[in-house]
């Protein structure tokens, strides 16, 4: 973030545009990402600096509420409040709400140089993916165009089950 202070680096948000020149062989375009449930979406970078500051110095899953401003188009920018950050197997999840937009809430998971995450505020859903080589696609998705999901299935019993599982039921009862 080279000559940047964290304040500074809110002000531009989390997201930087990236061009169609700094595209790298590779990587997978926005409209690659492109399925039934995107409405929009747009290739961009992250400024990592700003995700590293809503960390702790203390105990990770302490409450940190940490403003981070998202960028996630020009006609959809949001400040969040990181509240929470929980520790993965190689990085970390931010959890929080969304100032602007209640309700709304946004998680991200940080695991190495990967970031992954959701936003929802009450008029859309975003989510954030990698598109290879340091990019990454916003996308402003549609859930109602998701296939409705089937009935859940019930486990025929194995005779396998864990001691504390509720015995099965009695013959004359199936």
């Amino acid at each position: 973030m080279s000559g940047w202070g964290v304040a500074e680096a809110q002000d531009r948000g989390l997201f930087s545009t990236v061009g169609p020149r700094s595209v790298a062989s590779g990587t997978r375009s926005p409209s690659a990402a492109n399925d039934l449930t995107t409405i929009r979406s747009r290739l961009v970078r992250i400024d990592f600096d700003q995700l590293r500051a809503t960390r702790p110095s203390g105990v990770h899953g302490s409450a940190v509420r940490f403003p981070l401003r998202l960028n996630l188009f020009r006609d959809a920018v949001y400040t969040a409040t990181v509240e929470r950050v929980l520790p993965t197997a190689s990085g970390y999840a931010l959890t929080g709400g969304l100032d602007d937009a209640s309700p709304g809430t946004i998680t991200l998971v940080v695991n190495g140089s990967v970031v992954a995450g959701t936003v929802r505020s009450p008029v859309a859903t975003y989510t954030v993916r990698s598109a290879g080589a340091g990019l990454y696609v916003v996308r402003e998705v549609d859930l109602s165009r998701l296939a409705p999901e089937a009935e859940p299935l019930s486990p025929a019993p194995t005779g396998l089950e864990p001691p504390w599982a509720p015995p099965p039921p009695p013959p004359e009862a199936r």
